[in-house]
């Protein structure tokens, strides 16, 4: 499983691995749902091809912020 799902926390600002994923497209969903129903953020790492560097897209509020 390559793609990591993180959440931000609010107190520490640090990001902690929520889950892990063989699909960036599942990974995404559940970014996107989560922030959605948390009004936090939420961010997806996509770590299959390490060679190309690392896919980061990050949910605010259901958006995607970056």
């Amino acid at each position: 499983m390559n793609v990591e799902l993180e959440a931000k926390c609010t107190v520490t600002h640090e990001w902690g691995t929520v889950a892990k994923f063989f699909s960036a497209v599942e990974a995404g969903y559940a970014a996107r749902a989560l922030s959605k129903l948390s009004n936090s953020t939420y961010r997806t790492c996509d770590y299959r091809w390490p060679e190309e560097g690392i896919d980061v897209t990050v949910y605010t509020s259901g958006e995607i912020a970056a």
